[in-house]
């Protein structure tokens, strides 16, 4: 009975050994209930032994080179085992660990004497033995086993970077999961029966809303309960904007009330949500209850006012917001934008840099589409110069924003030389080349860049199209635009849609092929729009041809009854002709439909400010010196033998009243103030929203010719010295 209690006592002393010396950590043994222990009492929360022969190593978490080795043990029939204290489930997928040079060894000393003492030998006793022989090796003789242990180690690299690729893997899965139902459903239940976690939720919810699966969605929320994760405002979040995303509001708010209180990331996804499915009024609602507010808050509001173009309720919005972001600056400058509301997008700007707000590129890029769409050369000049000054690298969207401003404010020159600084562009980046070169009639020049593009291995979209027929639409190139357009899908894979079917009656239009251009709308292979009728009315228009003018505009009123554009234009062609009846007709029409004209504005951007002109508006300070000097270029156009175009005035009044209409159309007005101040030679850069008529043009390419002065009262001389304007629509 002594020698047994000796035999444990020994066993013990051994094991501290072992955990002290080998190992250097504090391991707790765990025993089950009911399984036999040795020294130890479980009252005292002492360890316990196993008293069973069932014992080996198992993998080290930590390789190590020297005889100093570190490793977890367990019973092989697994009633208990060893741990640091936590309970890890293992995945039975993932590479097995490497071993320490010690345990290489006492595996295969344990096997070997085993052999010598047979099979019935006490397996403590073996184990014991082995120890013993690992602590009386040289350092020579360790080295094999310590050399196999470092080759284990990195295979066990090796196997666990590939066992992490697979998982990032079935992980991103769910991120990219296509709108095939069975193979959501696969990705879904795979991920769900291992690794479904606080941080596999939002990505499932986000894959569920980009593959439109309403329903695994529903499921993704049923077991996302049963782990008790509705309390988490990460997961809660990304769950109401996948509800919202369907239009589902009333899953979204019963999930935004659910388990504990929300934050305020929960209720401005809601409110983010409410806005997107046009449910205005419940965003306003739960806008008003909340009690804590954050930026995001008056941003999703914000946005979601500007979504509905609903600009002036943004505008008072972001007037009441005490504190400001980049991403609410942006938002309002966006929606001015979309609205057409350029000059204000501006107005902004000019208040943000006042405020000192930093100024971010998502920012600078939506002020330059502003200052395309006014000619604002000077504002865009100044983004450009801050962009050098801060050393803020060009990236496509950027670079292609500034290429864009340059082409239409006039300046290809520039244009072209941001385009050649670009080190990355994308399709996008050459469309915007391409588009401003086929603005100003360059159309070769477009070309021979289309040509480049494709040598760039760059394959063309159908944007890019667009661009190379309108190319060849202000060109006159007949056979250039028809061949592409025939090559479009044959040789590009790009199918032609509407836009480009515009584009070549456009073009057929202005070579004066009318008959070509109606058989082309005729043998569309989709139903023409509105776009494609009114190139051809406008074609009309300018050939004179009333006939088909008349049944194009029929058709046009039908599609479009509240485009003053399409009454105009018809009104125009009958007023060309002398068909003063069909005018008087479309202006009936009009009255009774109550559609309401779009009046035509100019803008003139100098000093960083930019001026708009209407037609009878005498709201601007310097309204009588302009008149005072449009009446000084009237006067030196007539010496000239200039004579004013009246039949593009649509009323049946005299030819006198017909000249004074002409004359304060507001592209003149804006003409009058740009030369009142600027100095001789400066460009002048007038934006008009409606298409310049004839007259206006012939005035100013008349202005625009190098002058020499004229005498006016007072003894000043009026000079047009190296003048020119540049019209954008």
């Amino acid at each position: 009975m002594l020698a047994i209690q000796l035999q444990k006592l020994y066993a013990n002393l051994l094991y501290q050994f072992e955990q002290t010396y080998f190992y250097r950590t504090p391991f707790k043994l765990v025993t089950p209930p009911g399984h036999s222990s040795g020294i130890g009492d479980s009252t005292t929360g002492k360890r316990k032994h196993c008293n069973s022969s069932h014992f080996s190593t198992v993998n080290s978490d930590v390789g190590d080179d020297s005889d100093d080795p570190m490793g977890k043990r367990k019973c092989n029939n697994n009633p208990c085992q060893l741990s640091t204290g936590k309970e890890m489930k293992k995945d039975p997928d993932a590479p097995r660990r490497s071993r320490t040079g010690y345990q290489i060894f006492l595996k295969k000393e344990c096997a070997r004497l085993k052999k010598i003492l047979g099979e019935n030998a006490a397996s403590q006793n073996i184990r014991t033995m082995g120890i013993d022989a690992w602590r009386y090796l040289s350092e020579s003789d360790r080295q094999p086993y310590i050399e196999e242990s470092r080759k284990e180690r990195e295979k066990y690299k090796k196997e666990m970077t590939a066992y992490k690729e697979r998982r990032n893997v079935q992980n991103m899965k769910t991120e990219k999961m296509s709108s095939n139902p069975k193979e959501k459903g696969n990705s879904y239940h795979t991920i769900t029966s291992r690794w479904f976690n606080k941080y596999t939720y939002p990505t499932l919810f986000k894959a569920c809303t980009m593959a439109g699966a309403a329903e695994e969605g529903g499921q993704v929320h049923a077991h996302m309960v049963k782990h008790g994760l509705r309390g988490d405002g990460h997961v809660k979040s990304a769950g109401i904007q996948m509800y919202a995303s369907f239009g589902r509001l009333m899953e979204a708010r019963k999930m935004l009330n659910e388990g504990e209180e929300s934050d305020v990331v929960c209720w401005n996804a809601l409110i983010d949500g409410c806005m997107k499915c046009g449910n205005v009024e419940a965003a306003k609602e739960l806008f008003e209850k909340m009690t804590d507010k954050n930026v995001g808050t008056w941003n999703a509001m914000i946005s979601g006012f500007v979504r509905h173009g609903m600009i002036e309720l943004a505008r008072e919005v972001f007037n009441e917001m005490l504190e400001k972001d980049n991403i609410s600056w942006s938002t309002i400058i966006d929606g001015y934008n979309k609205g057409g509301y350029f000059k204000e997008a501006l107005e902004i700007f000019h208040e943000m840099q006042r405020e000192k707000v930093r100024l971010e590129k998502y920012v600078l890029s939506s002020v330059l589409s502003a200052c395309a769409n006014v000619g604002a050369l000077d504002q865009g000049r100044w983004i450009h110069s801050f962009l050098e000054r801060n050393s803020i690298p060009l990236d496509a969207v950027l670079g292609t924003s500034l290429v864009d401003m340059y082409a239409k404010c006039g300046h290809l020159d520039m244009a072209w030389e941001v385009f050649e600084k670009m080190r990355r562009k994308k399709v996008f980046s050459w469309n915007a080349m391409i588009g401003g070169l086929a603005m100003h009639g360059r159309a070769e020049d477009a070309i021979e860049l289309f040509l480049k593009m494709q040598r760039e291995k760059l394959k063309p979209d159908d944007i890019t199209f667009v661009a190379i027929l309108n190319a060849c639409a202000h060109a006159g190139l007949v056979d250039k635009g028809l061949k592409y357009l025939n090559s479009m899908e044959q040789v590009y894979g790009v199918e032609p849609t509407v836009e480009h079917y515009g584009c070549v009656v456009d073009l057929l239009g202005r070579a004066g092929l009318l008959t070509e251009a109606e058989e082309l709308i005729s043998s569309m292979p989709m139903k023409p729009n509105a776009a494609v009728w009114g190139a051809l009315l406008g074609a009309c228009r300018i050939h004179g041809n009333a006939e088909l003018g008349e049944k194009v505009g029929k058709v046009l009123l039908e599609l479009e009854p509240q485009n003053s554009g399409r009454y105009a234009l018809l009104s125009n062609i009958y007023a060309k002709v002398g068909r003063w009846d069909g005018v008087a007709n479309v202006r009936k029409l009009m009255k009774e439909r109550g559609v309401k004209t779009t009046a035509g504005s100019s803008m003139i951007d100098l000093g960083g400010i930019v001026h708009e002109f209407k037609m009878g508006d005498g709201s601007h300070p310097q309204m009588k010196e302009i008149y005072l000097m449009l009446e000084r270029i009237i006067e030196r156009l007539h010496l000239e033998g200039y004579l004013p175009n009246t039949s593009q005035v649509l009323f049946d009044i005299d030819e006198e009243e017909k000249e004074t209409a002409l004359w304060h159309h507001s592209e003149k007005l804006a003409i009058a103030f740009g030369i009142l101040n600027t100095l001789p030679g400066t460009t002048i850069r007038i934006v008009k929203n409606l298409r310049v008529c004839e007259d206006c043009h012939s005035a100013t390419k008349l202005i625009s010719q190098e002058r020499g002065g004229a005498s006016t009262k007072g003894g000043k001389k009026l000079k047009f010295e190296a003048f020119k304007a540049v019209f954008m629509i």
